[in-house]
């Protein structure tokens, strides 16, 4: 039998493995996570958003699609954080890890926090031969 990990698990690995001097925290989405307070560090989300069979042959799939939503959450009132280069690794990261960019969402800014926040949809499509 195949092991795939969960694709947030991959995700997190993956941000991890990068060691990013401006990610502070790196989360999986939990429905009492709570971020409020946390505005004077940069957090990232991961979510999974899609995880389904796809590549069907012979009544039997090949592949599993995986994406994953990733939120970035930008400290405050810091002048020296380069937001964009910041969201050009974390793309590059992933794309020169065998992912997609799905979907870069605009950024805005959180209404509870005041912070600047980016959403991006990274698709993978692995084999389970």
């Amino acid at each position: 039998m195949v092991t795939i990990e969960l694709p947030t698990t991959q995700a997190r690995k993956l941000i991890s493995s990068a060691n990013l001097s401006w990610i502070d925290n790196l989360y999986n989405a939990s429905s009492n996570l709570n971020l409020e307070n946390q505005t004077n560090e940069t957090n990232i989300v991961v979510s999974e958003v899609v995880s389904e069979p796809t590549g069907f042959t012979n009544d039997n799939f090949k592949r599993w699609n995986f994406v994953v939503e990733v939120q970035i959450y930008f400290e405050l009132n810091n002048e020296d954080l380069d937001v964009m280069n910041c969201e050009l690794q974390l793309a590059s990261l992933f794309t020169d890890n065998g992912w997609t960019v799905s979907r870069s969402m605009a950024n805005i800014n959180d209404p509870d926090t005041g912070q600047v926040t980016k959403t991006f949809y990274f698709n993978k499509i692995g084999g389970i031969e």
